[in-house]
């Protein structure tokens, strides 16, 4: 029978050992994890773009594995596209078994630069953080965002936009990262057509 190269066995020896980590060792992202981008027009008009990036209730709808969005703290303030400027959600993974499921603490901020009455580009800027009311849990592992960007930028005279992504991730745990570079990948491209599939069916 064929065996994988020794490099990707011991990390799948890694990862099936998950259960032993410590969880007091999760709190900085590692040397090595890479930013990756992407972009991708989706001919839809930017504040429904920013809508459906911001909308609890669809995220699970493009975001992989995405399980479960809570709302812990959004700024009340009128805002463009009806969306908060600042907010700050829990996030639930499902992974395959027998890797532990992801949860995140996320803070989110819009950055909108209008031109009159027209806007030239709206940014999301997304990024872990800590909050006493949401503890680690020891069924899962607590992940780290570093840097998540959604850049949006009218084009056709404003009725498509052309969205940026910027993502620098690290899941921790035992995940090793060469796969976690390699996950991150694919990762924008299959991200992007989500979003746009559910943005059009708005």
């Amino acid at each position: 029978m064929l065996q994988p190269p020794p490099k990707i066995l011991e990390a799948l020896k890694s990862i099936l050992k998950e259960k032993s980590l410590s969880y007091e060792n999760l709190s900085t992202a590692r040397h090595g994890i890479k930013n990756f981008k992407g972009r991708l027009e989706i001919d839809a008009p930017m504040e429904r773009v920013a809508h459906v990036l911001f909308d609890p209730e669809t995220q699970g709808k493009w975001i992989g594995g995405l399980t479960n969005v809570s709302v812990l703290e959004s700024d009340s303030e009128d805002h463009w596209a009806n969306v908060p400027k600042t907010f700050q959600l829990y996030q639930e993974f499902h992974l395959p078994s027998p890797i532990w499921d992801r949860d995140y603490v996320l803070g989110g901020e819009w950055s909108v630069d209008f031109d009159g009455d027209h806007v030239r580009k709206a940014v999301l800027h997304l990024q872990s953080f800590t909050r006493e009311d949401c503890p680690v849990r020891d069924d899962r592992v607590r992940a780290a965002l570093n840097l998540q960007l959604y850049t949006l930028t009218p084009t056709s005279g404003g009725s498509a936009t052309q969205v940026d992504v910027e993502i620098n991730v690290d899941p921790l745990g035992n995940f090793p990262v060469f796969f976690v570079n390699l996950y991150g990948s694919t990762w924008c491209g299959k991200t992007l057509a989500a979003l746009e599939k559910v943005v059009l069916s708005k």
